[in-house]
Formats: C-alpha cells, sequence, structure tokens
C-alpha cells in the first residue's frame, strides 16, 4: 500500500487519513484505547499496584534492543562495504589485466615507445629490491612471477598490481 500525503505542513501529514494505514488498523487502535482505559480504572478502584520497578525493566529492555539492533546495523553496513570494495578492486584488477594485452592507439604506442626506467624495473632483482623498499612486510619470496604470451609480470603478493619488465615492453611492441 501506497501512503499518500502531502509534505507541505507537518500537519498535513499527521493529520492525512486518506491512503494512510490508520484506515486499516482504526478498530484495533480503539479496541486497545478502551482496554488500556478500562485496566487503568479497574487499577483505580481497586487501588492494586504491580511495583514500582517496571521503569527500570523497560529501560533496561530498549537499551539492549538499541544495542542489538545497532549491532546489526553496523555489521550489515561492514558487510556492504566490503562487497562494494571488493568488486572495484576486481573490477580495477579486471581491467589492469586487460590492458596488458591491448595495443591501443597512436598515443599509446607513442607512450610505449618512450623511456620506461622510471617507470619499470629493468629486471627482476630490480623489481624485488623496489617492492621490498616500497613495502617492507612483502619478502622477496612472496613475490610470484607469471610467465605469459606478453612476458614476464610481476605480482606482488600483497598489492596484486602487474608490473611490465622492459622485455615484455619489447614484445608487445613486436607482435
Amino acid at each position: 500500500m501506497v501512503v499518500l500525503y502531502n509534505a507541505g505542513s507537518w500537519k498535513d501529514v499527521i493529520l492525512t487519513w486518506t491512503g494512510s494505514p490508520m484506515q486499516n488498523i482504526w478498530p484495533t487502535l480503539l479496541a486497545w484505547a478502551v482496554f488500556v482505559v478500562a485496566c487503568f480504572f479497574l487499577l483505580e478502584v481497586n487501588h492494586t499496584t504491580f511495583g514500582t520497578e517496571g521503569h527500570c525493566m523497560l529501560g533496561g529492555t530498549m537499551s539492549t534492543l538499541l544495542i542489538f539492533r545497532a549491532n546489526a546495523a553496523y555489521a550489515r553496513f561492514w558487510k556492504g562495504r566490503t562487497l562494494v570494495t571488493k568488486f572495484f578492486t576486481n573490477m580495477r584488477d579486471l581491467m589492469c589485466y586487460a590492458f596488458l594485452y591491448v595495443k591501443g592507439g597512436e598515443s599509446t604506442q607513442s607512450w610505449r615507445d618512450g623511456d620506461y626506467t622510471t617507470l619499470v624495473p629493468e629486471d627482476e632483482n630490480d623489481l624485488k629490491a623496489h617492492i621490498c623498499s616500497c613495502c617492507p612486510t612483502v619478502s622477496a619470496e612472496a613475490l610470484v612471477f607469471l610467465e605469459d604470451s606478453i612476458g614476464a609480470v610481476a605480482l606482488s603478493a600483497t598489492m596484486k598490481q602487474p608490473l611490465m619488465f622492459r622485455s615484455a615492453k619489447k614484445n608487445a611492441l613486436n607482435n
């Protein structure tokens, strides 16, 4: 059911009858109100009390329920954030790997013909030294080298970003 209301004024929102859920629940609400008023008068006539600790139980119960609700919302938030992060990380990795195989246009070809000395290590030892100096937590043994159709591609165990060697660049340009 769609709630129809005009949000021009807060009074209009509160006093709206057409399209509101009140049309469906008013008999139940009226019966509950009559029951509560009857219980109140019955307790007043008999001078009966149910104790003075009711407000403490209500406060503790509400606090517990609010904490559970906040924890559940926090867990859902982190699950969603993790899924979105993994999605975009996988998309980035997919595009990085796809660009290894794409030849590109004239500007890409001219860029590839340029000097790579500052961007790409000369050989495996330079790459290991570079990664180990940038990321102290990555040891040289953690590097995995793959041989594919383009050439040598180095993958860091933690970064998972491909780096092409100079020889791979020349092989890619010749193909």
